[in-house]
Parts: C-alpha cells; structure tokens; sequence
C-alpha cells in the first residue's frame, strides 16, 4: 500500500507530460512564440483573424494552432469587401464585413511572405512588425497613419498602401528591394471640390497628404510607382529612380519635370492635373508608348513630343482639357500616335474621341 502515492504520482506527471494536448502552452495573443515553446499554442485577440488564418491553413476550428505549424503559413490574403469607388476615407467605401481593430497573433506567423489586409479598418499595425519574410503586403484602404512597423521588412519588393491618413512615408526609406510601390490618396477626406480633380474623382479635398518623398531617393529598383493624388512640389528625389516602367504623378501640385528628364525606360507616364506648362523634359524619354496630360488647362506648348525621336506609331497622348491646338494634335495624329481629346472637340476628326 506504501508504493500507491508513488504510482498515483508517476500516473499525475505522466497525464501532465505525456499527453501532447495537455502539455502544450496556451499563448495570449501579444504574446511571441519565439520567447515559448515551438509546440505552444497561438491565439488571436480577433476571432474573424483566427478564423481567416484557420483557413488559410486548412485547420479546423479545434485542431491545435501551434507556434511550429503557424509558422509555415506563407500567404495570408484576408482583406475586406471590395470599394464602389477609391476615395480615402470617404462614405463611398464599402464597409469591410469585419473590421480587424486588434491584429494581435499575427506577430507569429513569422513564415508568411505575402499578406493582404486592405479594408479592414486598421490603425495600429505594430504586430507586422516582426514579419521579415514578408515580399508582397497589401494594406491599401485602411485608417493607417503609423508606418513605422516597415522599418525592418526590408524584403519586401510589393507593397500597396494607398488610401491611408499618412503623412510620413520615412520609414520606406531603407526598403531598397521594393519594386512596386502604390501609395496614392493618402490625407484625410474632407469633401469639397477639388481643382486638380481627374479619372472621375471629381469633388474631393484631402488634408494632411503627403507632401515630402525625399525617403524615396533609395529606392532605386522600382519599376512601378503610384503617389498620385497627394501634394508633392518637388520631384527632385525621383531623379535617380532609373529602373522606373510605369510612373503615376497625377494630382499634385509640381510644376517642374525636370527630376524626370533621365528616366529614360518610362513607358507610361500619368502627369494629370499639375497645372503643367512646359513638358521640355519629356523631349528625351524615348521608350513612352502613354502618356497622359489630361486636366493641365494651361498647357499649349508640346514641341517636346515632336522631338522625342521614341514617340510614335501605337503610342497614346492624353490631351483632353488641356489648351493644346488642333494643328499641334493633327501633327501628333500624323505620326500614328492616338491623340485622346474631348468627344466634341472641334479637333475630333483628326484624334481619337474619348
């Protein structure tokens, strides 16, 4: 009878380190695997997250979430409902199904390299900040005005940002692998109507968008580039961004395109509203086949397409509200360039109507 307790003993330590189940940690959601157990078990403060990444994973609802088995998952692509129309923070949003107000848990899935979180009401993304795998992040349509979570995802090579309250884009500064980069319409909605208004947005006012890209001067491997709809002046930072394909600048308030003069691979430009007046700059970016001036009410002078040697046969001009002749778009049109202009243009037979 002496050797009971011992035996009643043994069997208590074998059901506490012998069953997996029961041994196993349960974290809370701030926590961090790294500091735990690899068979410690991750939990999200969102149970729609969790849900998302269950089922990312192909787990059920009761099988066990491990930090080993968290950290395998790859892509996460958890976004909200889509948008009737692009406008920062305005009612023609579509509510999300589920906003994600606490993105705490998502810290441990350390293996990810592609996560997509647009429209889900987000403003503290601080638990991203450990996610170094990362190559694609979308987290365009958010309430983001804190980027500096960025700061160490220095993999990253697409990253999609657009439609958030930002003003300070300085932690890009040090994402030197970034290929793709969309961050136009930051700022707050305000209404109003807007005199640099273009693509149909029309009525819209932004305050606190932003002003300064010097951050990304480093950027040098970007090919694409969308900061349309801010209020940048001075485009200086972009002169060295010579890998550049596509270029979106339209709705700012430069009026200077000399920073664009040696972005000799350009293939699409999007200079719209900008209150343009002298597009010399553009003489030599020989490889354009789109180039959109539309809304610069003041531009009359195109002499620099005539002498960019590149522009031609298939290529397109955007000209429509803009005070160029009849003469200069039928001297385009004869180079077999499609000329968009007004669809009642008096220059109409001699361009394409749009």
């Amino acid at each position: 009878m002496k050797q009971l307790p011992i035996r009643l003993s043994l069997t208590a330590l074998c059901l506490v380190f012998c069953s997996g189940s029961w041994a196993q940690q349960t974290l809370q959601p701030t926590d961090n695997c790294r500091d735990h157990a690899a068979s410690a078990i991750v939990t999200f403060a969102d149970a729609v997250l969790e849900m998302e990444v269950r089922e990312a994973m192909s787990l059920g609802p009761l099988e066990t979430l491990s930090c080993d088995r968290a950290a395998q998952l790859t892509t996460l692509r958890a976004s909200g409902g889509g948008a009737r129309r692009s406008v920062s923070g305005s009612p023609e949003w579509v509510d999300p199904e589920h906003l994600f107000h606490d993105l705490s848990g998502i810290q441990n899935l350390i293996g990810l390299t592609n996560l997509a979180l647009s429209n889900r009401g987000l403003s503290d993304i601080s638990p991203l900040a450990g996610l170094t795998e990362l190559t694609y992040l979308n987290l365009h349509t958010n309430w983001i005005s804190d980027i500096s979570p960025f700061r160490d995802l220095t993999k990253l090579v697409d990253l999609r940002i657009a439609e958030n309250p930002l003003t300070d884009i300085s932690p890009l500064s040090e994402l030197t692998e970034l290929r793709v980069l969309r961050m136009h319409r930051h700022g707050d909605f305000i209404g109003g109507q807007n005199p640099r208004s273009h693509m149909g947005a029309t009525g819209l006012l932004f305050t606190n968008a932003v002003t300064d890209i010097s951050s990304l001067a480093k950027l040098t491997k970007l090919v694409d580039l969308n900061i349309h709809t801010q209020d940048i002046s001075d485009l200086t930072p972009l002169s060295g961004l010579t890998s550049l394909i596509e270029l979106r600048l339209a709705a700012n308030s430069f009026t200077d395109l000399s920073p664009l003069r040696g972005l000799t691979t350009l293939e699409y430009l999007e200079l719209t509203g900008n209150d343009l007046t002298d597009i010399t700059p553009l003489s030599g970016l020989t490889n354009l086949m789109a180039l959109d001036l539309r809304f610069n009410p003041d531009l009359r002078n195109i002499q620099a397409l005539f002498e960019n040697p590149g522009i031609g046969a298939g290529d397109i001009v955007e000209l429509r509200h803009t005070n160029v002749s009849c003469t200069d778009q039928e001297r385009l049109a004869e180079k077999g360039i499609e000329v968009r202009t007004e669809l009642f243009s008096s220059c109409a037979t001699a361009t394409r109507q749009r």
